[in-house]
């Protein structure tokens, strides 16, 4: 009887396993690729809070959860001290062209500790009044002293 249970329960695993497998596509996950790294990048989960089929209305507060994956080059990881991931709610235009930054992850962030790493983080917003089409997650990795960033679209809602 335990054997017979045991097996049914491996294979309900292996089975939600391989359905989960195949229902993410290689964009859904973000991932660090092995040592050495060569680049500095980011990498902003698709999987946030509120959903990006939610509809976000002018003047309403609302607060976005977020994971952005990192991971630094040698020259980068050298000096990793003085770097920090910074994320930003922002305002987008009908040409996905950057209008301003709304949110941002409390200034200054903490300085990396890793060649390599998740941060996990929410920001809280206001959409404001201005008709923008789109609120979309930016993030990078910038110097703590100058968060000035080359960022990397995250997900995006349409305000109406």
């Amino acid at each position: 009887m335990h054997r017979a249970r045991s097996r049914a329960f491996r294979f309900i695993m292996i089975a939600g396993a391989a359905f989960a497998a195949g229902s993410c596509s290689k964009d859904d996950i973000p991932t660090t690729p092995p040592g050495p790294f060569l680049f500095t990048d980011v990498a902003v989960s698709k999987f946030v809070t509120p959903p990006t089929t939610s509809v976000l209305h002018p003047n309403t507060p609302y607060v976005v959860r977020f994971s952005v994956n990192y991971t630094l080059d040698p020259d980068t990881d050298a000096q990793r001290s003085l770097y920090a991931v910074y994320a930003d709610v922002a305002e987008f235009d009908a040409n996905d062209s950057l209008i301003s930054a709304i949110g941002f992850i409390p200034s200054p962030p903490p300085p990396l500790t890793a060649a390599s790493g998740v941060i996990s983080d929410s920001i809280s917003f206001t959409v404001p009044a201005s008709g923008t089409p789109y609120i979309r997650l930016i993030a990078g990795v910038a110097l703590r002293t100058d968060p000035t960033f080359f960022f990397r679209r995250g997900p995006r809602w349409t305000v109406n």
